[in-house]
């Protein structure tokens, strides 16, 4: 990925922002864009930092920017920076883009891509003390279930319908997000069994969705998502090579979706 930038004094153009938190995640964007013919180039903003800029796709102007830290919180992380970006670019859609983990290693596989029908900030709960001596409980009915844009998830499901052939499979469903690096298949059962249950099924998790809750009013997200570990001991044993393949299929998955009848895009100007 080329390192070389351009000054871009006025504020970018977008419609649609892809948001990456590591690396790992905007290499595979930028080595799919190359594939798919598609603009990837650096650019610099006075105020806004660095972003890549994909030209336009169908409909779409469409950006790419890289989070300074994992998670949500702090300088640079998702929270701040899909705020600042959405403000300031008017963009009406935006995507999370990357590496998640699965929850059922016997039906999912690394680089199966989830979609995001709703995210779940497991982060919100409540600590009460125990009717023992000792201990305390954790409640999770504020974790509320946070749909993601409809518009995006029905034209991103109804691709999958007319175009299914991949070397992975797409799994759409409720995201559980939150701040914690989870490397523990306990802790990761337990949040299934104790946030609110809901229409949607649990797929995986990350780190980044609970960040996009704030950008506006009314949902117009969406996390996209490679499986590149399922939570538990294994997890820094494979993630070496196993990231790449989630982050390679998340791209591939997105910009095939808006390259073929820009299906994703053409819903929002429907």
């Amino acid at each position: 990925m080329s390192e070389d930038s351009e000054s871009a004094p006025d504020f970018p153009l977008c419609d649609t922002l892809i948001l990456t938190a590591v690396s790992s995640e905007l290499d595979a964007l930028s080595q799919q864009c190359k594939q798919f013919g598609i603009s990837f180039k650096k650019r610099h903003h006075p105020f806004l930092g660095s972003y890549y800029d994909l030209g336009l796709i169908g409909f779409e102007n469409v950006i790419a920017v890289r989070s300074r830290s994992m998670g949500p919180l702090g300088y640079g992380g998702s929270a701040e920076l899909a705020s600042g970006f959405q403000r300031a670019t008017g963009a009406t859609s935006v995507i999370q883009l990357g590496m998640a983990f699965g929850m059922e290693e016997s039906t999912q596989q690394i680089g199966d891509v989830l979609v995001s029908t709703e995210v779940i900030p497991y982060d919100h709960r409540h600590y009460r003390d125990a009717l023992s001596e000792n201990g305390y409980l954790v409640n999770y009915d504020s974790a509320t279930r946070m749909n993601a844009a409809e518009k995006t998830v029905n034209a991103l499901r109804q691709f999958r319908i007319e175009e299914p052939a991949s070397d992975y499979n797409v799994y759409f469903g409720a995201i559980l997000s939150g701040a914690a690096i989870v490397h523990s298949s306990a802790f990761r059962d337990e949040l299934v069994r104790l946030v609110p249950a809901g229409n949607h099924r649990i797929v995986g998790g990350e780190m980044e969705g609970i960040g996009l809750l704030g950008v506006t009013k009314h949902p117009i997200w969406c996390v996209v998502k490679g499986i590149s570990d399922f939570a538990d001991a294994n997890r820094d044993r494979i993630i070496e090579e196993s990231r790449e393949i989630a982050c390679r299929n998340a791209s591939h998955f997105l910009l095939s979706s808006m390259t073929s009848s820009n299906p994703v895009t053409a819903a929002e100007h429907s």
